[in-house]
């Protein structure tokens, strides 16, 4: 910002102070009242609940330090500070910042362990969630580190004379600012996916629409932090203003202590509902029908650590949610509660030395990178037009806020077909694969916009290219075993032959290698000047989009293959619905997902052009349209087509190579078409005697 007249004596620090105050005081008042409803009330104080007290902890040191910081000049621009002021305030303000960032990490694990305790999710999917909000505290804890090496030694991070005098050295602020982009876009992604989670299990539950929308709205709060997290992206680029680091980092020290006050008020609603029934005299989430007096100590609602539960349970239900019913208990009403403890009163979360040895095998990995990218030079800024161009925030971020919301749906939809299925014993995987893919979207989006806002950062550019580019091969994939499902229930002895099944498994894992190639050389292109190496690089990146465009059209002379079929009486059922529903479904995807890629290698194959000089296959509407647009139709048509009943089949079909389920199955329905066969015979027979004795009757004697 360049300082003039005007706005020289301009001062962010009472505006810091009271978003900092206001919102940590809130905080801290929500985290009171969840603390005296687990000690007092509940008498279940958990691990979650220690995480979030260390958390308020940190975010009460947060704003003490950013206090000091502003009371010696922080917010104020550093041309009106003295020297000895100026250096004190950076080095608060960069002592803060190991708070801030720790302060909306550790909600992240508490939230974990609070679903993990009320949702019981299985083993996979409670692995997946350790494995998300790990990767997320790693990745913090490495952006910590990498603050405070930025410069050696570490004090000319705030003695910024000493690298004027020579006597110091520091690293480009980007360095750190990019880090700090990706870390933002992987904190909004777990919010996000925290946030979705209890939805899918929670909209199955046999209960009233108005609980079930109450308990998705307490549990799904972090999709707020995901968007202050977003938000906070936009902020990091003041880090790079040295010149005026004291105002120019103001906006992001108060969006820092936003997104952790979000996560951790997020955190703590659902814990409330103890307190909001002293108040209002009645459940929100539930309903009693106790008598009067102490409803919560001793209740079977919230029994005491004692209480058998099986924990690794998968099935479905309103155990899940610690809904205890006391019918089965007590012979009196049911009664539901949102907040049960656990069977042994343990959590089965990580230890914080695990997680700090986790840090350093990375630590050490990031510096060999960090050494090998100075090898290598760059990245650099693409020389030629690509399709969508360099993101403007006034279309760019309207437009994928819109698909991020969409794939946000789309991912909650086709997660939740995948464990209702689950419940009633149908694994239909594809389902679970549909919410993989919108997740990468939701991901592609969330960078593109973090793009957006910084459109000179090359390496997000870099992070949105392969997002881009390698989620839709999962709809590929689908489409085309959709397809050959269909070709071994029509030509069994063909499909289901060795020769022809090991040939689709080496087109799926070319895919797999194929995309680990173009992902290669499209971050090797922004990191060489080679002419040579670049040729080579081209010529990989025209094989891929070759190969996948072929990958989405193999789907549609399977099909023909399929209506071509002389034995079209002789077809081996499988799933649900009729065989025209399932060729229009398949042919229909098909052809879309057919559109972008030959779009998309038509527009590869085409000769390069200036970067100032774009084509109109370069505009950002067909960058939308062949991209997130098809997709979104997609998974739209998966779901309203319900390819999970469509297209199931039996388990171990592979094995015993056809789609008529268990041998005993086929033994059960041999023996009762058998049983029939045998009762169509003495209905014969009968109907036989009762003719001749009928025509003896009427013989005259």
């Amino acid at each position: 910002m360049a300082i003039t007249d005007d706005n020289r004596y301009d001062n962010k620090g009472p505006k810091i102070l009271a978003v900092l105050w206001t919102l940590t005081g809130l905080t801290t008042l929500i985290v009171s009242a969840r603390i005296y409803i687990r000690m007092v009330v509940l008498r279940n104080f958990g691990i979650d609940d220690h995480l979030i007290l260390i958390s308020m902890i940190f975010g009460l040191a947060y704003c003490g330090v950013t206090t000091a910081g502003v009371s010696v000049g922080y917010g104020q621009h550093a041309d009106y500070l003295n020297e000895k002021d100026l250096e004190m305030a950076i080095l608060l303000n960069t002592v803060s910042f190991l708070f801030g960032i720790l302060s909306f990490t550790i909600p992240k694990v508490a939230v974990t362990a609070m679903l993990n305790r009320i949702l019981n999710p299985g083993r996979v999917h409670k692995a997946i969630l350790w494995l998300l909000v790990g990767s997320a505290a790693t990745v913090s804890i490495i952006c910590i580190l990498i603050l405070f090496t930025m410069c050696d030694p570490p004090k000319a991070l705030w003695q910024i004379s000493l690298v004027a005098k020579g006597e110091a050295t520091c690293k480009s602020p980007w360095i750190l600012i990019n880090y700090a982009i990706f870390t933002g876009a992987l904190s909004a992604f777990v919010d996000l996916y925290l946030a979705i989670y209890p939805t899918t299990v929670l909209l199955k539950l046999q209960m009233s629409l108005r609980k079930r929308i109450a308990l998705c709205a307490a549990l799904g709060l972090g999709a707020i932090a995901s968007a202050m997290a977003i938000i906070k992206c936009t902020q990091l680029h003041g880090l790079a203003d040295k010149s005026d680091y004291t105002y120019g980092t103001a906006d992001l020290v108060m969006w820092t202590n936003i997104e952790a006050n979000v996560v951790v008020i997020a955190s703590c609603i659902p814990t409330l509902q103890p307190l909001l029934e002293i108040i209002f005299g009645k459940r929100v989430f539930g309903s009693y029908s106790q008598g009067k007096g102490d409803r919560y100590k001793g209740s079977d609602s919230f029994p005491p650590s004692s209480y058998n539960r099986n924990k690794h349970s998968n099935a479905l239900g309103k155990d899940d949610l610690g809904f205890t019913n006391l019918t089965n208990v007590t012979g009196k009403d049911s009664q539901e509660s949102i907040l049960p403890s656990n069977g042994s009163g343990k959590q089965n979360t990580f230890s914080m030395g695990h997680i700090h040895r986790t840090d350093d095998v990375i630590v050490e990995y990031e510096s060999s990178s960090q050494q090998g990218a100075k090898k290598m030079g760059g990245p650099y800024a693409p020389k030629v037009a690509q399709t969508g161009g360099h993101p403007t925030v006034s279309v760019d971020v309207p437009i994928c806020a819109i698909f991020l919301a969409l794939f946000i749906a789309g991912a909650a939809s086709h997660m939740t077909l995948f464990r209702r299925n689950l419940a009633r014993g149908h694994k239909f995987i594809p389902s679970a694969v549909t919410f993989g893919f919108c997740m990468s979207r939701i991901v592609a989006n969330i960078i593109r916009i973090a793009w957006t806002c910084r459109v000179t950062n090359i390496s997000l550019a870099i992070a949105s290219q392969i997002f881009v580019a390698a989620g839709v091969l999962l709809l590929f994939i689908l489409n085309l075993l959709y397809a050959q499902r269909m070709v071994r229930a029509v030509y069994p002895g063909i499909g289901w032959s060795r020769p022809v099944s090991l040939a689709f498994k080496l087109v799926y894992g070319l895919v797999a290698v194929t995309i680990v190639m173009v992902i290669t050389v499209v971050v090797q292109i922004s990191y060489t000047l080679n002419t040579n190496t670049l040729r080579i690089d081209r010529d990989i990146q025209l094989y891929g989009v070759t190969y996948f465009a072929i990958i989405s059209f193999l789907p549609l002379p399977l099909v023909l293959l399929v209506l071509l079929s002389p034995n079209r009486k002789r077809i081996e059922e499988f799933g649900s619905g009729s065989w025209i529903a399932k060729v229009l479904l398949v042919t229909l995807v098909g052809l879309l997902l057919c559109l972008g890629a030959s779009f998309r290698a038509g527009t590869a194959w085409m000769p390069p052009r200036p970067i100032t000089n774009p084509a109109w296959y370069h505009s950002k509407a067909c960058f939308y349209i062949f991209n997130f647009s098809l997709d979104i139709c997609v998974v739209a048509i998966f779901l309203v087509g319900r390819v999970d009943q469509r297209f199931f089949v039996p388990n171990g079909s592979s094995k015993v190579r056809h789609y008529r389920g268990s041998d005993d199955n086929e033994k059960d329905m041999r023996t009762a078409g058998g049983a029939s066969n045998l009762r169509a015979q003495d209905q014969k027979d009968l109907e036989s005697l009762k003719s001749s004795v009928s025509r003896d009757l009427a013989e005259p004697k």
